[in-house]
């Protein structure tokens, strides 16, 4: 048997074409992602328990009807997440504790957690996975469409001093102290934060719980424009007690 080989040429003008298009293939992988205006070699890849979460703009009136109010101790914000870490490892075991949320997930996370960049021209928020206060679907945040992150707890906060539905009277926020109420009942509940073995510890409260909790703790919000119903979220060590 023989081998027979062939050899063909290649035309200048075909290798220019061709030279042009692995150069731009070249560009466009290396050089369409920036950070505060500059190029960069290519996508960010957070590490540990970082999320990438790409900024929905100012949320004082969010479309989803959330209205986020300017007088929280923290003033929460939301957004999409475009990438995130492997998970953190616990310094004492070692064992790799997974993210409660994914890429893809509308997420809402305090405004002054993390670290804000410019990255590819749009507002982002690097936050750890412990920042987030809940991810939600679609693009309404209602009690229906929120699941809790972690050991945080969504309470709908008692509007003034009266007695409650279990008996206990219990004095409303102060305008001369400033306070708020500080008690309310308990309406969503995230599934607990991790041990250092990587097992769940569950939250010692429940979906219908009346809790006294501490002062200025938590972010506040209301689910719809116009509504009087007010609501905390918070983390378990934030109560007191509950009946």
């Amino acid at each position: 048997d023989q081998l027979v080989v062939q050899c063909f040429s290649i035309s200048p003008s075909a290798k220019r074409s061709g030279s042009q298009k692995l150069n731009k293939f070249r560009m466009s992988s290396t050089n369409q992602f920036t950070i505060e205006g500059k190029k960069i070699g290519g996508p960010l890849t957070p590490i540990s328990n970082s999320v990438l979460v790409k900024v929905k703009g100012k949320i004082s009136e969010t479309s989803g009807g959330v209205v986020l109010l300017e007088k929280s101790v923290e003033r929460p914000t939301h957004g999409t997440v475009v990438a995130i870490g492997p998970g953190r490892k616990h310094l004492e075991t070692g064992i790799e504790m997974p993210l409660a949320c994914k890429v893809g997930d509308q997420v809402l996370y305090g405004k002054h957690d993390g670290t804000s960049l410019l990255y590819n021209g749009e507002d982002h928020q690097f936050v750890k996975d412990t920042n987030i206060k809940f991810v939600y679907e679609g693009n309404n945040m209602s009690v229906d469409t929120i699941k809790m992150i972690g050991d945080q707890i969504l309470v709908e906060v008692e509007k003034e001093a009266e007695q409650t539905k279990s008996g206990l009277i219990l004095s409303s926020g102060n305008d001369e102290t400033g306070k708020k109420p500080t008690t309310g009942k308990v309406v969503a509940v995230g599934p607990g934060r991790f041990t250092s073995k990587g097992e769940t510890l569950p939250v010692g409260i429940k979906v219908g719980d009346f809790i006294k909790f501490r002062d200025f703790s938590g972010s506040e919000l209301q689910m719809e424009v116009g509504s009087k119903v007010m609501y905390r979220v918070m983390k378990e060590e934030d109560v007191l007690a509950k009946w």
